[in-house]
């Protein structure tokens, strides 16, 4: 045996020589398959109706999810993505021995231009590990930095940690869109779990984030009274609008002339790339991290990914698994995610024609277009036809809007 328990290789391939001679105890006896049998003990799972379905009770939910407009959520998986999930390697990612998760996180550090990927469990989780990861030094060189806490959501993102252990000695903030998901939307999970604070700003021109905006509300200085900014993150899409490529560079260049880390929370940017017809990784490129969601209008039934440098997401794995969000044979779910990667992102502009033709045909009725309708969100008042929204339809607490999404 090692250090600390942990057998080597060649240590452990003696000892399994060595069991394979081992005389089996008395009584013992290698039962044949299929041969156990449920006893009186066994207890029935007591579910409600529709729970294990048949196929074609799982195609009438279908027909029902596909009439449900709350959000691109709501997807649900296919017979193919099925077929795509059984068939799928079973090795385990906390040891990162999994064929199809170490090739998918391959598939997208290229896709994205990034170093490395980490797949997670979900987009808040990416984020918030972002924010942690990232709080350590400021340097906008990630693979240079201990920033790998950052990986919940584009909300916890750069606070000041010298070491993973240490509370930082002083608290910092994290720039984002006064819209934003980690901002509103995340339960005060940056100042959870990344001991940050968010500095939210609404665009001047109701549309997105401008250099401006940053400039007028970012916190450089070192006065005890404020929390410095150490991360900027831009949510693309946000409220389905799309950010122009161009000032996200401007944002980028800015921030990293003042120290400043950007991360990018991607939750819907494929929707960006289909709408603009961008590539993926030139969306990506103006970030030092970016959390992928893959369960919205992909299509995936979990999961996320981060990216960045090695170095990072090298922390990236550490603060994921200090997270509790270590998955073991997690095959099935990255080859349902690869699945959606591979034939439903193409899929996505379909879905935009969809909701720009159902705002034109509300417009006809006399209901307002809150936002403009870019990608797949379609914001809608219908107090100028004499009815109110439903808060109960939409989470966008406070305001009278109802949000409906067209998704494949």
């Amino acid at each position: 045996m090692t250090i600390d328990g942990e057998a080597g290789t060649q240590t452990v391939s003696e000892m399994i020589k060595h069991l394979g001679h081992l005389a089996i105890p008395n009584g013992h006896t290698n039962p044949q398959k299929n041969s156990i049998k449920a006893t009186n003990s066994y207890v029935q799972l007591n579910l409600p109706k529709g729970g294990y379905q048949e196929p074609k009770s799982n195609e009438e939910k279908r027909t029902l999810i596909a009439r449900d407009f709350r959000s691109d959520t709501m997807t649900a998986p296919t017979e193919e993505m099925f077929e795509f999930m059984k068939n799928a390697s079973i090795g385990d990612d906390v040891y990162g021995e999994d064929v199809i998760t170490n090739a998918f996180q391959e598939k997208i550090s290229q896709l994205t231009g990034k170093e490395a990927a980490a797949f997670c469990k979900y987009a808040i989780f990416d984020d918030e590990k972002q924010n942690n990861q990232n709080k350590s030094t400021g340097n906008p060189d990630l693979a240079n930095t201990t920033t790998c806490q950052l990986l919940i959501d584009a909300i916890n993102s750069l606070l000041s940690l010298n070491t993973p252990f240490a509370c930082p000695a002083v608290q910092h903030s994290v720039l984002c869109d006064s819209r934003a998901h980690i901002h509103n939307y995340e339960a005060g999970g940056i100042a959870f779990h990344s001991q940050a604070t968010t500095i939210p700003v609404k665009p001047k021109n109701d549309h997105t984030l401008t250099l401006e905006d940053v400039q007028e509300s970012i916190v450089l200085c070192d006065d005890i009274h404020f929390a410095p900014t150490k991360l900027v993150c831009l949510e693309n899409t946000i409220r389905g609008l799309v950010h122009p490529l161009d000032e996200m560079r401007r944002i980028r260049d800015f921030c990293h002339e003042n120290g400043v880390i950007t991360h990018c929370d991607g939750a819907r940017i494929w929707e960006a790339a289909a709408k603009t017809g961008h590539s993926i990784a030139e969306l990506c490129e103006p970030f030092d991290s970016v959390s992928l969601c893959l369960s919205k209008g992909l299509g995936a039934p979990i999961g996320s990914v981060l990216v960045g440098p090695h170095e990072f997401i090298k922390k990236v794995r550490w603060f994921r698994k200090m997270f509790g969000g270590g998955i073991r044979q997690c095959g099935s779910i990255v080859a349902a995610a690869d699945y959606c990667v591979t034939y439903n992102f193409p899929r996505l502009a379909e879905t935009h024609r969809l909701a720009r033709h159902l705002a034109d045909r509300l417009v006809e009725l006399g209901v307002r277009i809150a936002f403009p309708v870019e990608t797949n969100h379609v914001f809608i008042d219908p107090s100028p036809i004499g009815q109110s929204s439903n808060p109960d339809s939409s989470y966008q607490a406070g305001e009278e809007k109802t949000r409906i999404t067209r998704r494949y």
